[in-house]
């Protein structure tokens, strides 16, 4: 009998046992979100990787995803590690360039990469250049990781584009960690013709929506926000969300401008910003730690110089497959005495336009210009580093009035011409003129007078330049 009733009370601890354990989650409502409950087998930290306007650069002596690689392999023998490449990745060298940003992309997926932000020069070549690597067509390319752009919006349909992800939700180490990706409001730094079927939305709302549906409805962890841009206001924004729409971390680009800061919330608690200089020459990384239970205790955000980073020839397999058309910008332009600072570029530009099509003036805006030259020998890739836009050149007419006008209340343009006193405002007058800038809101104003695309791009005349002056 006594063995009878021992038996009942051991199968009555079980069965209480295995009731208290699948009602764990019967825990009082505070607010915030639940932790997963118990020892989830967490493994903190986890490293979020960030890189932002790498603008094409593979493998360079200054940076290049080479050396972000052995960076990130260094992150992962200290804990889990997330990727995230915050725009304007694709363009800017010859070799990603000329490839629409393939080789880039190929890199990316050869190094895993979980998010990647759409930026403005995204849309350089035309949107439907970067739509293409998700459209399940392999031969042309394909990207194994989420576009994101929760407020490119399509004025066409009024609705998200569609082949963009609001975010992306990433699980590892125990943890879940929701990445919302946005793009700032930069318009006016993409040719208007490139842009004119999409809108950036304002993202306050968005991402504070989108931040609330990650935690509450897909229980993750932490919920980071990944922006093409570079606006405190946006982020102080971002930082002041509680509760279910908490943000833990906010990386920027856009401005190139290395940023290694923290918001303070009003509860005491600080909100880490980070942006990298741009060309592979830095990476970011936001170091979540958890404890046992998967609740974010702490995060820490750091800039890290690629210059303490060797590359091991990670992307070795990316670099022989595009061997042969690296090898096709190492074409010997001609070789100067001593580096040609950016503003003599400029102007170099400028004259290279009005020698070509005999005009009264050339203008070419200032950003359109990236770089100087250095001493030595100057490679086709070189230029390509200089002018790395498809701007075409427009020959426009304006009357003198206007171009006088013009000249006098634009700022940050490269421009060659005729001695701006003896403009008559009667006359008129012919202006070679980068489509960038034509089409652009600065120009507009002065868009009455006959204008002929000449289809020939600004490098190319350039180049043409280069070797008649050699």
């Amino acid at each position: 009998m006594k063995k009878k009733i021992l038996s009942v009370l051991l199968i009555i601890s079980l069965i209480s046992a295995l009731v208290l354990a699948l009602s764990g989650c019967n825990t009082p409502d505070t607010g915030a979100p639940s932790a997963p409950g118990g020892d989830t087998g967490v493994e903190s930290p986890v490293h979020v990787i960030m890189i932002n306007d790498n603008h094409g650069v593979l493998g360079e002596d200054e940076g290049g995803l080479d050396k972000i690689a052995s960076g990130i392999d260094y992150y992962a023998s200290l804990g889990g590690v997330i990727k995230i490449a915050n725009g304007d990745m694709l363009q800017g060298t010859y070799l990603s360039s000329t490839l629409r940003g393939l080789p880039m992309l190929d890199a990316l997926n050869a190094l895993d990469f979980d998010a990647f932000v759409i930026g403005n020069h995204e849309f350089d070549w035309g949107f439907d250049e970067i739509r293409k690597y998700k459209d399940g067509d392999t031969s042309n390319g394909e990207a194994e990781f989420p576009f994101l752009g929760a407020n490119i919006y399509d004025r066409r349909t009024g609705k998200m584009v569609d082949w963009l992800e609001p975010y992306t939700i990433v699980e590892l180490s125990g943890v879940r960690v929701g990445i919302i990706g946005i793009i700032g409001e930069i318009e006016s730094s993409i040719i208007a013709t490139h842009v004119a079927d999409y809108d950036f939305v304002d993202a306050s709302d968005i991402v504070k929506d989108l931040a609330y549906e990650l935690r509450a409805e897909r229980e993750c962890d932490a919920v980071i926000v990944a922006v093409h841009g570079d606006d405190d206001r946006l982020n102080a924004t971002l930082a002041s969300y509680d509760g279910f729409s908490k943000i833990d971390g906010i990386f920027t680009g856009h401005s190139h401008t290395p940023t290694d800061e923290e918001i303070e919330r009003e509860d005491g608690s600080r909100v880490p910003v980070l942006q990298n200089g741009g060309y592979g020459e830095s990476f970011a990384t936001l170091t979540l730690e958890f404890n046992d239970s998967g609740l974010l205790t702490d995060t820490d955000g750091r800039l890290n110089d690629t210059d303490g980073y060797v590359g091991e020839g990670i992307l070795s397999d990316v670099f022989e497959k595009y061997e042969e058309h690296m090898s096709l910008g190492d074409e010997v332009l001609l070789t100067i005495d001593s580096e040609v600072d950016r503003y003599e570029v400029g102007i170099s530009v400028a004259r290279s336009m009005y020698s070509k099509y005999g005009t009264d003036f050339a203008v070419i805006n200032s950003g359109g210009v990236r770089t100087s030259i250095d001493a030595g020998e100057v490679t086709y890739a070189d230029v390509f580093k200089v002018l790395p836009f498809e701007n075409e050149v427009y020959i426009v007419t304006l009357d003198g009035e206007s171009l006088r006008s013009y000249l006098d209340r634009t700022s940050g343009i490269f421009y060659w011409g005729i001695d701006k006193s003896s403009i008559v405002d009667t006359e008129e007058y012919e202006l070679a003129i980068v489509d960038y800038v034509y089409l652009g809101y600065s120009f507009a104003d002065y868009r009455n007078g006959s204008c002929v695309d000449t289809d020939d791009l600004i490098r190319d005349v350039f180049i043409e330049w280069i070797k008649s002056e050699a």
